[in-house]
């Protein structure tokens, strides 16, 4: 079988990372580039064909979806380096007791979901589909060319 052209899809995959990259500018959510550099989009190909992949950081999905109140809290260690990369003034407190108190805080009212990648699957869906039937479209031609040409007499 002949060679499929991934153009479409490698051309999808760059977009959604970018645009999934520019939402979490635009929201602010950049305290430290871990998680912007960590968004990667790619195409993978599958036992029953392609698949347009996304990773991310761990983290990632309590930007997008939130933190419900009286879950387990946040790691104190964790709060303290986002307090470090955000500079905050911390009013003569330590960076520990300022992250408890923040910690305290978000297991009382929780983080508010972000939806960055829901909101940039929103704003993308022409392209999305425009994309998936041109490649579609794509690889259904090269399958028939493929099968006339073992055909032939």
């Amino acid at each position: 079988m002949q060679a499929v052209n991934y153009t479409v899809l490698n051309s999808l995959a760059v977009y959604l990372t970018e645009s999934l990259q520019y939402e979490l500018l635009q929201q602010g959510h950049v305290a430290t580039d871990k998680l912007f550099d960590s968004i990667n989009v790619h195409v993978e190909r599958t036992i029953s064909g392609f698949s347009v992949v996304g990773n991310a950081l761990f983290y990632a999905k309590f930007v997008e979806k939130g933190r419900k109140p009286g879950l387990k809290g946040v790691p104190v260690d964790v709060l303290v380096d986002w307090i470090r990369q955000k500079k905050m003034n911390l009013a003569g407190k330590s960076e520990r007791s300022v992250a408890f108190a923040i910690q305290v805080s978000i297991k009382q009212k929780g983080i508010e979901p972000s939806k960055f990648i829901e909101k940039t699957l929103q704003k993308g869906d022409g392209k999305i589909n425009n994309s998936v039937e041109r490649f579609c479209s794509q690889y259904i031609d090269s399958v028939i060319k493929e099968i006339f040409k073992s055909n032939k007499l």
